[in-house]
């Protein structure tokens, strides 16, 4: 999701808009996610914005905003 949002969380980490416990907070739900499949689907044709079954959503949004 990162990569098909076009955001770099070294750059992120770097600069402030994300700190280490936010990092690990990302990784954590993306590795605990329920929706695999739909995810592998939908990263195969990213297209328009992160689907809503996405927990990282809210959060790379933010970082987004900020970048």
């Amino acid at each position: 999701m990162v990569r098909a949002m076009g955001l770099n969380l070294t750059e992120a980490l770097a600069d402030g808009r994300l700190g280490r416990d936010g990092y690990a907070g990302l990784i954590a739900s993306c590795t605990s996610c329920p929706f695999v499949a739909e995810c592998c689907e939908w990263l195969a044709t990213p297209v328009g914005d992160m689907p809503d079954f996405c927990a990282l959503k809210p959060a790379l949004s933010r970082i987004a905003e900020k970048g």
